[in-house]
């Protein structure tokens, strides 16, 4: 067994008038050795668009044998955002105390976001541990993390995907921020026998037990499918008023916002339900994120309809439906005939250049399971690469994408790299027209691009104010003008999905509000659909 560095963690929410108004971290490292200039951890100030707690050098108190001290702070860009670099202002020895106190949030139910912030929630706290732990990055350590709910009724609990109260881990720091943790006085589905364990903190939430039916018969089926390991697996859930359904997967858990007065029937949210399922399995290491984003997001895309339809829960014309619908989303997306690498950089700064992984991974998994079938002669389909994806985990041999990519070619001589490569590169392409076999073909159709008439960059932006807006477009029609401040917004991620959507806007102009509305669409575009021969 490791000999590893103990590192003790306390986690303490502080409750006022039954709102969590902040949360304090307590880290001790009981023999710390560090240089002055050494890095502590990179903490996101941003993270996929989410707020995070941009802790500054004046939030943390730091004492180690010799007295207090402090961090020096350096600010760059990540894959998901600004993040900040902690380094330590001088030498540091034996025992360790770091505390730190994060700010919650108030959840703005209007806004979509993929919830890693930390959020004030029914009485109690949600949170990705990405939004508020400060953690040694560098290194395995043993590590014992302590929720303090002294704050809180005797009924409270704390819960992550590691388990419900207090509880110790050998790993690496990120293991611990890549999980969500909520506390509180805590509701729970969970049936003897099964892994899936489903935490809320809402009192009341419609279609609660049909929610929780739903959910268990995808996760049963699609644990059996990966041949998922005997571990539990935990759904944060949340009401929300903006969508059917939205989630975010993290380390064997996802957080999930189920619009429960939106819909009359579960069946609407399923899909995004075995999306958010597929996250914990498919996904790969990988030199570059945006293989991995594109592995992820493609395969959660690909698998959430062939679970479906595997299930009954669809039929073969509904199983084309869906992944048609994919398909046209892709296509409408101003970004999709770009390079990939520049469409994922653009991912949280840019209206719908997130959708491309979506659309560009559904794209590259219908090539290589045409591909594997073709070379093949049937034998081997993209469901037996990750089958051996996973089954070589367990055995040892890492999930990488350059690991997927080599089984891949081992199938067709070579030929997937070479497809992928392509796929990666600036330029339209159609999808496989053998990937429904025989009695299908493509159709190449005509579709009015996404275009929301103004600069792309607004709705990520701080401010909100109106730029850019493009002369003849339907926002210019609609009378979005330059200098306007939007105050709500309706979902982009809607209009991609509905050709006859509008948009809805309530801005600020000078002292007056008011509510725009158009449909944003521009030109067409080229989008190719399947369709019977």
């Amino acid at each position: 067994m490791e000999n590893l560095s103990k590192v003790h963690v306390k986690i303490k929410p502080f409750l006022s008038e039954n709102v969590v108004t902040s949360v304090e971290t307590t880290v001790v490292m009981e023999s710390a050795s560090y240089k002055k200039g050494d890095i502590f951890d990179v903490h996101p100030v941003f993270y996929a668009g989410c707020a995070m707690t941009g802790y500054g050098t004046e939030d943390f108190q730091l004492q180690d044998d010799t007295g207090s001290f402090g961090f020096t702070c350096e600010d760059g860009m990540g894959d998901f955002g600004p993040q900040r670099s902690y380094y330590f202002d001088r030498d540091v020895s034996g025992r360790l105390v770091i505390t730190y106190r994060a700010k919650t949030l108030e959840k703005n139910p209007k806004k979509a976001d993929p919830g890693f912030s930390l959020f004030q929630t029914y009485g109690g706290y949600t949170a990705s541990g990405l939004a508020f732990l400060v953690l040694p990055m560098n290194g395995k350590f043993e590590f014992s993390i302590e929720h303090d709910l002294s704050s809180f009724s005797s009924k409270a609990e704390a819960v992550c995907s590691y388990g419900k109260g207090s509880f110790s881990k050998c790993c690496e720091a990120k293991e611990l921020k890549e999980t969500f943790y909520m506390a509180g006085n805590l509701k729970e589905f969970h049936r003897e026998g099964s892994k899936l364990h489903i935490i809320w903190l809402a009192d009341e939430i419609r279609m609660i037990d049909d929610f929780c039916k739903s959910m268990a018969e995808l996760f049963d089926h699609t644990e059996k499918m990966f041949h998922d390991e005997d571990i539990p697996y935990y759904i944060f859930l949340y009401p929300t008023p903006r969508t059917v359904a939205t989630g975010t997967g993290l380390t064997r858990c996802c957080s999930f916002g189920f619009g429960d007065q939106l819909i009359n029937q579960i069946e609407e949210a399923e899909p995004i339900i075995a999306h958010e399922l597929v996250h914990n399995w498919l996904i790969v290491s990988a030199d570059r994120e945006e293989e991995i984003s594109l592995f992820a997001e493609g395969t959660a895309e690909f698998y959430s309809c062939y679970i479906l339809f595997l299930l009954g829960k669809i039929d073969s014309d509904g199983y084309v439906d869906m992944i048609n619908e994919k398909l046209r989303a892709y296509y409408v997306n101003p970004y999709s005939k770009g390079d990939f690498a520049s469409a994922f950089r653009k991912s949280w700064t840019h209206s719908y250049a997130q959708r491309v992984t979506y659309g560009r991974g559904v794209l590259a998994l219908i090539e290589l399971d045409a591909l594997l079938n073709r070379c093949t002669e049937g034998k081997v389909r993209m469901y037996n690469l990750m089958v051996e994806l996973l089954d070589g985990a367990k055995e040892g041999i890492p999930m990488t994408w350059n690991r997927f990519v080599e089984l891949a070619d081992l199938y067709t001589a070579g030929k997937a790299s070479l497809r992928l490569t392509e796929l990666m590169e600036e330029g339209i392409t159609a999808p496989a027209a053998d990937f429904f076999g025989p009695e299908y073909t493509i159709e190449k159709v005509a579709v009015p691009v996404m275009d929301n008439g103004f600069d792309d960059t607004v709705r990520y932006s701080q401010d909100q104010v109106v730029t850019g807006v493009k002369p003849g477009s339907n926002a210019e029609k609609a009378g979005l003008k330059n200098g306007d401040v939007i105050l709500k917004a309706s979902s982009e991620w809607d209009v991609v999905d509905d050709e006859t959507m509008h948009l809805v806007y309530q801005v600020r102009r000078g002292e007056t509000e008011l509510t725009i509305e158009y449909l944003p669409r521009g030109e067409n575009v080229p989008c190719w659909q399947y369709v019977k021969c």
